[in-house]
């Protein structure tokens, strides 16, 4: 770590696959994962599938051993990995459960986007006040992005 005025910022190596690849420097508080990103789509790919054959020692060989032992209970490792087809894969439900568990709740979702999760929260929020409308700022994302997906999957106005 280097000390660069009042923040402290991380000069980190590819945790996994070739250990040339230099990440970005990036402030220690705002550094969500220690992965750094695939090079290429092939590079994601090989990543997934080491992943599967082996969550937990894929896990190991990315983190290393001591990272791995300091975080295990936080991590999510299933027996099997399957595929998800539409919510239902034995892999997403245990990550699922596992969060809950986590966080001390009764249940937990996972969505793969933040605009789902958004249209989630959005329709639950217009059912609970009985009110079908919605309203937000000319540039918002869901209006620009979404291709009105609040209208025609959960009939919002």
């Amino acid at each position: 770590m280097a000390d660069s005025g009042s923040a402290t910022v991380v000069t980190a190596t590819a945790d996994c696959g070739d250990s040339a690849t230099k990440v970005d420097p990036i402030p220690e508080s705002v550094r969500l994962c220690m992965f750094a990103p695939p090079s290429t789509p092939a590079d994601g790919f090989e990543r997934t599938a080491n992943y599967a054959k082996g969550p937990e020692q894929y896990l190991k060989k990315a983190l290393g051993k001591d990272v791995f032992d300091q975080r295990k209970d936080l991590l999510s490792l299933p027996e099997i990995v399957d595929k998800d087809g539409y919510g239902d894969g034995k892999h997403k439900s245990h990550f699922e459960d596992h969060i809950a568990k986590l966080f001390g709740k009764e249940a937990a979702l996972f969505f793969i986007t933040g605009v789902q999760a958004q249209l989630a929260a959005l329709k639950i929020h217009c059912t609970r006040a009985s009110n079908p409308r919605v309203a937000w700022h000319v540039s918002c994302h869901l209006e620009s992005a979404g291709e009105r997906a609040y209208e025609e999957l959960y009939g919002l106005e």
